[in-house]
C-alpha cells in the first residue's frame, strides 16, 4: 500500500477556505482527498505549517484554539511553527508607510520536509500539497523528478497552471469539500471544550 504525505500551508488554507469553513478536521479532509485520488493508499502523515500570532492580538487566541484541536490528532497530524517578522510597506499612491507582519520559514520548512520524507520513506507514494503558492513549484518538481506522485490542491478553489504542468492530477479545493470536513462547534480536549471562533 502506498503512503501519502500531506503538506498543509496553514496560512494559505485559512484564507482560501474563508469565513465559516476554517474549523476543519484535517484527518477528514485528507480521507476525502484520498478517496478522490483512488488506488490502494494510506495517509502516513499530515504536516501542518503555520506561523504563530501573538496572543495579545485578536488572531492569536483563535489560532491557539485551533492548534489545540490539531493536537488531538497526534501523531498523525504534526504541527510545524514558523514566525512572523515585521516588514515595512509603502503605499504607491500616498507614500504612507505601514509595518505589517510577514510570515517567515514556512515555505522553506515545507520544501525541506518533502525532501526528508521522499528520501527517508521507502513506501512514499504521493505528496499532497494544500497551497496555491507558486513558490512551491520547485519542491513539487523535485518530487516529480524523484519518480513520486505529486498532487496540489489550491485552497482558493482554482487551478494554478504552473502546478498543472508538473502535477497534472492536481485539482482545486471546492467549498463543498470544506463543508464535508467541518468539526463540531465544540470539541472536547483534556482541559475542557474548545469552542469554534466566530470567523472560523
Amino acid at each position: 500500500m502506498g503512503l501519502v504525505f500531506f503538506y498543509v500551508d496553514g496560512h494559505n488554507l485559512y484564507h482560501g477556505a474563508g469565513e465559516g469553513r476554517r474549523w476543519l478536521s484535517l484527518p477528514l479532509l485528507a480521507s476525502l482527498i484520498l478517496g478522490k485520488l483512488g488506488g490502494e493508499l494510506e495517509v502516513a502523515k499530515i504536516h501542518y505549517f503555520t506561523s504563530e500570532y501573538s496572543t495579545k492580538g485578536k488572531a492569536g487566541p483563535k489560532q491557539q484554539t485551533y492548534l489545540r484541536v490539531l493536537a488531538q490528532h497526534k501523531p498523525l497530524v504534526e504541527v510545524h511553527l514558523g514566525r512572523f517578522e515585521p516588514k515595512k510597506r509603502t503605499c504607491n499612491s500616498c507614500n504612507h508607510e505601514q509595518t505589517r507582519p510577514e510570515e517567515k520559514e514556512t515555505d522553506v520548512s515545507i520544501g525541506c520536509q518533502m525532501l526528508h520524507d521522499v528520501y527517508n520513506n521507502k513506501h512514499f507514494h504521493t505528496a499532497v500539497l494544500l497551497s496555491g503558492d507558486g513558490d512551491f513549484v520547485p519542491a513539487i518538481r523535485f518530487v516529480d523528478k524523484a519518480k513520486k506522485r505529486a498532487v496540489v490542491l489550491n485552497p482558493r478553489g482554482k487551478n494554478y497552471w504552473r502546478f498543472q504542468e508538473i502535477a497534472p492530477e492536481s485539482f482545486p479545493l471546492l467549498p463543498e469539500m470544506y463543508d464535508e470536513c467541518l468539526l463540531p462547534d465544540r470539541v472536547k480536549d483534556g482541559e475542557g471544550f474548545l469552542v469554534r471562533p466566530k470567523e472560523w
